[in-house]
Order: C-alpha cells, then structure tokens, then sequence
C-alpha cells in the first residue's frame, strides 16, 4: 500500500516525459505568438486599458464610459470638463443660428448649475463663496471627490458667454464664486497652488486635504495651459480686472516652470509628480498650446518654445532603466502566460487521454458482453 503514492509518482512522471515534445511544441507556438502580440495582449488584456466612449443623453448632458483604466473598472460617469466643451458646442452652434442648440445649451447650463458644490471660504478677515464641479470618481488612482482648475476655467468661460449672451445676472453670480476659487489656496477649498519657487499654479487635478492628506499634485502640463486660456477668454467677456490678475500670475508660472516640462532626449513632459512622457497627442497639444499663448500675450518666450517642440517629431527612446522596466514586465508577463498556458495543455492532455480510456474500455465491455 505504501508503494502506491509511488507509483503513481512514477507513472505521471512517465507520463509527462513522453508528451515533453509535444508540450513543448505548444507552448513554443504559444509564446511566439505572445511576444508578436505582446503590446496588445499587454493593452487590451492586461491593463484592459480600454477607449473611453463618449455618448449624448436625451437632454443633450454628456456621458463618459470610461471602461477599464490600468485594470480597474470605471465605467460610465459624467465629467464635469466635458459637460463644459458641450456647452461651448451649442452656444456656438446657437449663436451660428442652429434652432436646436439653445434648448441643449439651456439643459447643459442648468445641470452646471444644478451640480455646483457652493462652499463658504473664510480668508483675509471676510468669507467667499467658492463653486466647484466634483469628479465623483475615481480614475487613475485618483480618489473620488477631486476637482479642476481645468474645468472651472472652461465652465467659467461657459458662464461668461452666457451672460455676455443673455445679460441674466445668475450667470454674473457663479462666474463671481468660480473666480473666487482661483484667487483662494487649494488647502482652503480653492485652485491656486503655490510652487515651491513662489508662482501659483492651477492644477488640473486637485485632491483636498480631507480627502488624501498624501496625494502629491501632478502638475499636469496641459490641463494648466488650457485653464490659462480660458481664464484669458473669460476676461475678454467680462471685463474684470481680477481675472486679469489671475491670468497674468498664472502666465508668470508659465513662463517660469515650461523648461522643467522638457526633455533632453528632444520631447516633452506630460506630468511631473511623478514624471511622465507625453504620448504624441499631448505633444502636440504642448505644440499647440505654446502658440495659443504667444498669440495672445506677445511672449516670445511662448513663441520660442512653440518652435523648437515643433521640431521634437520623433517620440524619444527608452532610457536604459525603462527599457529594464519594460524588459521585466514582458518577462513577468510572459512568464504567467507560459505557465496558464502549460497547466492547461497539460488538464486537456489528462482529460483526452482519460476519456480516450473510458471509451476504450466501454467498448471492449461492450464486446465482452456482445461475445458473451
């Protein structure tokens, strides 16, 4: 009996030995078609890093599903910078004479309005009201409830064309509260982040304290950019000399901090906490964003950098610890795969070859009886 266990060892042993040949010919096949496919097994399985799709409600709002990001499920949200680009959308269709765009502006307004989270803000001896667009999701390992400069540059801007538009003092009121936020400190509930050279910078991503007290902001280049122009835009409407304030404190950080976005290696920065290269759409956006300031400010600093970013065509190799770090995930990777890939050759080689003998068997019981 003790011989059993054994025996059995032996047998499996045998039995793995002679369909080596054949295991390793399939799993040869298997990882050959892996490292062909590896860029998209590791996009499309892995990370399930899906495209984001955009869909219109019945009332013309919006909504992002956002799918997988990095393997976490997001789904489908509404976002509160795209609700903005909606409604920039039809007012100009509206003011180009579409008839049917000025009830969707008016609905996209009105959930503006509806989802703005007021907060009373005391500083300098007095108390603001500050309006906000919360994200209520998470999404790249950024927690729910964070806010925009980006976003409230771009609805302020909406609501400085609605009331340019419609003369309807509501409109004055929010853009009033939405300016307040750029002249408050983030650590007070506002958008203004002061750098560690002293300039003010309006994050695209913020995350208050009481929400993650860790959560090192990311200075993500664009987002920053695209609130300066908005925030331009804003003033052409307006007329308010704060708001030219905040423009011209935010240009000064510009002009101090774009050297820090690029590289060496002839490209530029996303992000810089932690550092990030820009895929080539954002690159271009850089490009593009450069001259946007330029034409409106006359900096050639703004000019120059326009220029030689134009001329960065080529997305810049890996350095040698990102190739490393490359190297090892494909290997981590590769090697799960080989070995999913082994135990279920090996299960369906066991459950063929174990039906193959139950069959055999029943058919020479059947001949036994038959001869019986």
């Amino acid at each position: 009996m003790r011989r059993k266990p054994r025996q059995k060892l032996m047998t499996a042993a045998r039995f793995l030995r002679s369909r080596l040949r054949v295991y390793t010919l399939i799993l040869l096949v298997v990882m050959s078609v892996f490292f062909v496919f590896r860029n998209e097994i590791y996009a499309g399985v892995i990370l399930r890093n899906d495209i984001s799709t955009v869909y219109y409600d019945e009332s013309g709002l919006p909504v992002i599903n956002y799918g997988y990001k990095k393997g976490v499920y997001v789904g489908p949200h509404i976002n509160p910078l795209a609700v903005g680009d909606a409604a920039e959308k039809y007012y100009f269709q509206m003011v180009g004479g579409n008839a049917t765009a000025e009830p969707l502006l008016m609905n996209v307004i009105s959930w503006l309005m509806n989802n703005c989270r007021t907060a009373t803000v005391a500083i300098h001896n007095e108390t603001k009201q500050v309006c906000q667009w919360v994200y209520n999701f998470s999404i790249w390992n950024i927690p729910a409830g964070w806010t925009s400069s980006m976003a409230d540059a771009q609805i302020l801007h909406v609501f400085a064309l609605a009331y340019s538009y419609y003369k309807n003092d509501t409109y004055l009121s929010i853009s009033d509260r939405i300016i307040n936020g750029f002249e408050i400190p983030i650590y007070q509930g506002g958008n203004r982040l002061v750098l560690d050279d002293g300039t003010v910078w309006y994050p695209e991503v913020i995350v208050a304290p009481d929400i993650d007290s860790s959560f090192v902001t990311p200075l993500i280049l664009n987002g920053f950019l695209y609130a300066l122009e908005d925030l331009f835009l804003s003033y052409l409407l307006l007329n308010q000399s704060r708001v030219q304030d905040i423009f011209q404190t935010g240009i000064a950080s510009a002009r101090a901090n774009l050297h820090k976005y690029e590289l060496p290696r002839n490209w530029t920065y996303y992000k810089l906490h932690p550092q990030a290269i820009a895929s080539e759409q954002y690159h271009r956006v850089h490009v593009k964003l450069t001259e946007i300031l330029y034409d409106i400010t006359n900096d050639s600093l703004f000019y120059t950098y326009h220029l030689r970013w134009s001329n960065f065509t080529k997305y810049p190799e890996p350095s040698l610890s990102e190739m490393l770090n490359t190297a090892g995930r494909y290997l981590f990777y590769g090697s799960l795969v080989l070995l999913l890939a082994f135990v279920s050759i090996l299960s369906l080689d066991v459950l063929q070859i174990t039906v193959r003998r139950r069959l055999k068997r029943r058919r020479l019981r059947v001949k036994l009886l038959s001869f019986l």
